[in-house]
């Protein structure tokens, strides 16, 4: 029976985790949760800038790249349950989760789903570019035509040249599109329990009119302990410049290494 659920673990973490440095001897992990419209795949370049050590797990989603013949899933709940259940199968070392945008939301989620479900909880979440839940939100993208859509993508800067995608597949993406921004959209946050225990770092771009510094100050209270945040150079997709890539993944790497400094310490002193 072991090795039934030992497989079916390990079919799992294929199915929902894109891996494609995977590390012989693992320290910490780093959880990756993308952004609407694209695929874990977006986070590639990032998995070969960590140090020897840390893997880095870009969690795929339903309904894209290598899971394109699946199934949406455009309730959270749902959502967030699943790759939960992935991570604490998956947390025999020291990790953190990242998150961008819609990303940044199913971080979170997933944290207070581990927290009620006792489980480990990751040593800190990295947020970027959301605004944090109870802050009004519009919530009927996904029911705009496809037009009007297109329209507000342009508006945030989502164009076709930043995605690798033209015109044409940018409208066959619409359906992939609308159900993320369904997901968002539908999410009814429920403010009981809302603070975790763990520290949560928080980055805004300079020039983002939707999550503004105000805005991301306001994450603060949902955290009992340390809270951190940064204002990087750039518009709402600044984790795509090579500068603000470096700044997170630097910041990760330094909570990443005083873990690891902080257990050193704490097996000498015994």
């Amino acid at each position: 029976m072991r090795n039934i659920n030992k497989e079916k673990s390990r079919k799992m973490r294929e199915k929902w985790l894109y891996i494609p440095n995977p590390q012989l001897t693992v320290k910490n992990r780093v959880f990756c949760l993308h952004y609407a419209a694209v695929s874990a795949e977006v986070y590639h370049n990032w998995c070969f800038l960590f140090d020897k050590g840390t893997e880095v797990c870009c969690v795929q989603l339903p309904g894209r790249s290598t899971r394109s013949d699946e199934t949406r899933i455009t309730v959270m709940e749902e959502l967030v349950s699943l790759i939960a259940e992935v991570i604490l199968s998956y947390n025999d070392v020291p990790y953190v989760i990242f998150g961008h945008c819609m990303g940044g939301f199913i971080t979170y989620e997933i944290v207070r789903y581990i927290v009620q479900k006792k489980g480990k909880l990751p040593i800190a979440i990295f947020i970027s570019g959301e605004n944090p839940p109870h802050l009004p939100y519009r919530r009927d993208l996904h029911t705009l035509s496809n037009e009007d859509l297109l329209q507000e993508l342009k508006s945030i800067n989502f164009t076709p040249e930043d995605f690798c995608f033209t015109e044409e597949t940018i409208l066959e993406m619409l359906p992939v599109i609308k159900g993320d921004f369904q997901l968002v959209d539908d999410w009814f946050f429920n403010p009981e329990n809302s603070q975790i225990p763990i520290p949560i770092h928080v980055y805004g771009g300079d020039e983002d009119e939707f999550v503004t510094e105000r805005n991301i100050q306001e994450w603060e209270r949902y955290t009992t302990n340390d809270f951190k945040y940064r204002m990087l150079s750039g518009n709402h997709f600044f984790i795509k410049s090579e500068i603000s890539r470096s700044e997170i993944i630097n910041d990760i790497r330094r909570v990443l290494n005083e873990k690891d400094l902080r257990e050193i310490n704490e097996n000498s002193a015994k």
